[in-house]
């Protein structure tokens, strides 16, 4: 299981309003696809 930082979180967040697809977002911060 990956543990997110409290930055990591808001960034996920932030792409994640502007559409942005969970697998690029995840490319984006190195981290699994089930991660986000």
């Amino acid at each position: 299981m990956a543990h997110l930082t409290k930055e990591q979180r808001y960034v996920i967040s932030a792409l994640l309003k502007r559409g942005l697809k969970q697998n690029v977002i995840a490319k984006e911060l190195c981290v699994s696809c089930s991660t986000i």
